[in-house]
C-alpha cells in the first residue's frame, strides 16, 4: 500500500473517531437538556397543582364559613324567638300563680266563714237544747203541764203559739246555718276545681318554660360550636395564605427558571422535532388536559409576548374575536391557521394559534411565512381558561395563554411530539 493511500485511509479513520466521539459528547447534552426541561416542567406542574389544591382548600374553608355565617344568623333569629316565648311564659307564669294565690285565699275565706257557720250551727243548737230541757225541768212542769195549768182557753193558746213559735225559731236558724254552711261548702268545692285547673296550667308553663330553656341553652351551645369551628377554619385559611404565598414564590422562581431555559435553546428545533415552540413559557395545560382540548396552552404576558410560526407555510386562516359573543361561546377568539404543507411521509400538516391580542396579528389568508417569524401577540381573547395557575404568576386574571395545535390529516395531534 502505497504511503499516500495509507495517509487518506488513517485520515478517514481519525476523522471517524472524532465523529464518534464529538457524538458521544453530544448526546449527553441533548439527553441533559430533554431531561432537565422534563424535570423543569415536573416542578413547575408539582407547584401548580400544589397551589390548586391550597386554593381549593380556601375556598372549600371559605364556603363552610359562609355556610356556618347562615347558620349562625338563623339560629340567632331562632333565639331571638325562643327568648321572646320564654318573657312570655315568665309573665303567663307569673299571671297564674297571682290567680292560684288569689284562688287559695278565697278557699281561705271559705274554710273561714264554714267554720264560722259551723260553731253558730253548734251554739244554737246547744242553746235549743238547753230550752228545750229548761222547759222540761222548770218548776218541774212539762210543756203539757204548762199548758194545763192555763187559766183561761185563751191563755192556753197563747202559751200554745209562744212554745210554737220558739221550737220553729230555733229550727229554721239552725236549718238556715246549716244550708248557709252547704252554699259555702259548694263555693269551696268549685275554688278547689277552678284551682286544681290552674294548679295544672301552672305545671304545663313550668314544663314549657323548662322546654324552652332548655332550647335556649342548646342554641347558644351550637352558636359557640359554630363560632369555634369558623375561628378554627379562619385559621386554617391563614396558614394557607401563608403557604399559598411560599408555593406562588416558588412557582414564579420555577417559570423563571424555565423560561430561562427555554431562552437559551436555540430557535432552530432543538426541542426534539421539525417544530420551533410559538412562545417561550410554561405549559399550563396539556393537549387532552381536560375534555375537549386539543392542544397545548403556553403561558406569557397579555399583549407582550410574541407568538412566532412553529414552522413555515402558507396563512389560510385568520378568525378574529367578535366581543358580542360571550366568552364561553366565543372559542379561539382571535387565531391564525397556518398550513405547513406534507411531512415526509406525504401527510397534511397544520398549524393553530388561538387567543391572541387583539388588533394584534400581524398576517394575512395567502402570505406565506417563515419559522419563527412573528404572526401576533399573546392575548386573552375568546373562551380562555387559567387551569389553576395564581394570577402572580402571568397574567392570568383574564387566563392570558396561547392556545397551540399540530392538526394532522385533519386530525389534532399532541404538539409535543413535534416540538
Amino acid at each position: 500500500m502505497s504511503r499516500k493511500r495509507r495517509k487518506i485511509i488513517l485520515s478517514a479513520i481519525a476523522a471517524a473517531v472524532a465523529m464518534m466521539m464529538l457524538f458521544g459528547m453530544l448526546t449527553p447534552v441533548l439527553g441533559a437538556n430533554a431531561a432537565s426541561q422534563s424535570s423543569l416542567d415536573a416542578k413547575y406542574k408539582s407547584l401548580q397543582k400544589q397551589l390548586s389544591e391550597i386554593e381549593k382548600q380556601i375556598k372549600q374553608n371559605e364556603a363552610k364559613i359562609n355556610a356556618n355565617n347562615k347558620k349562625e344568623e338563623d339560629i340567632k333569629k331562632q333565639l331571638a324567638v325562643i327568648n321572646k316565648k320564654i318573657e312570655i311564659t315568665k309573665q303567663q307564669l307569673a299571671v297564674i300563680r297571682d290567680q292560684i294565690n288569689e284562688n287559695q285565699n278565697n278557699i281561705n275565706n271559705l274554710n273561714y266563714r264554714i267554720a264560722e257557720t259551723q260553731e253558730k250551727i253548734d251554739q244554737n243548737t246547744k242553746l235549743y237544747r238547753e230550752r228545750v230541757c229548761a222547759l222540761y225541768e222548770a218548776g218541774n212542769v212539762s210543756r203539757l203541764q204548762l199548758l194545763l195549768s192555763s187559766k183561761s182557753a185563751s191563755e192556753f193558746l197563747s202559751r200554745f203559739e209562744i212554745i210554737k213559735k220558739i221550737s220553729e225559731h230555733d229550727t229554721n236558724l239552725i236549718n238556715e246555718l246549716r244550708q248557709e254552711k252547704q252554699q259555702i261548702e259548694q263555693d269551696k268545692a268549685k275554688l278547689e276545681t277552678e284551682k286544681a285547673k290552674l294548679q295544672k296550667k301552672l305545671e304545663e308553663a313550668q314544663a314549657k318554660q323548662a322546654d324552652l330553656n332548655n332550647q335556649s341553652v342548646q342554641s347558644a351551645k351550637y352558636l359557640e360550636q359554630l363560632h369555634n369551628i369558623n375561628e378554627q377554619l379562619k385559621n386554617s385559611n391563614e396558614a394557607l395564605d401563608d403557604k399559598k404565598a411560599e408555593v406562588e414564590d416558588d412557582l414564579r422562581e420555577a417559570h423563571e427558571e424555565l423560561m430561562r431555559f427555554l431562552s437559551s435553546q436555540k430557535s432552530t428545533g432543538s426541542f426534539g422535532g421539525q417544530f420551533i415552540w410559538p412562545v417561550r413559557g410554561a405549559v399550563s395545560c396539556e393537549f387532552h388536559g381536560y375534555s375537549g382540548h386539543t392542544g397545548i396552552d403556553i403561558l406569557g404576558t397579555s399583549g407582550v409576548t410574541p407568538v412566532r410560526a412553529a414552522a413555515s407555510g402558507t396563512v389560510i386562516k385568520v378568525g378574529t374575536w367578535n366581543k358580542s359573543v360571550p366568552r364561553r361561546s366565543a372559542g379561539y377568539g382571535n387565531y391564525v391557521v397556518i398550513d405547513n404543507g406534507q411531512d415526509k411521509n406525504g401527510n397534511s400538516i397544520r398549524t393553530l394559534y388561538a387567543h391572541m391580542y387583539d388588533n394584534t396579528i400581524r398576517v394575512h389568508v395567502g402570505q406565506h411565512v417563515s419559522q419563527g417569524e412573528i404572526i401576533g401577540i399573546l392575548g386573552n381573547s375568546g373562551n380562555v381558561r387559567s387551569h389553576g395557575v395564581s394570577p402572580a404568576i402571568t397574567d392570568l386574571v383574564s387566563g392570558a395563554h396561547l392556545h397551540f395545535e399540530i392538526i394532522v390529516n385533519n386530525h389534532a395531534v399532541n404538539p409535543r411530539n413535534y416540538l
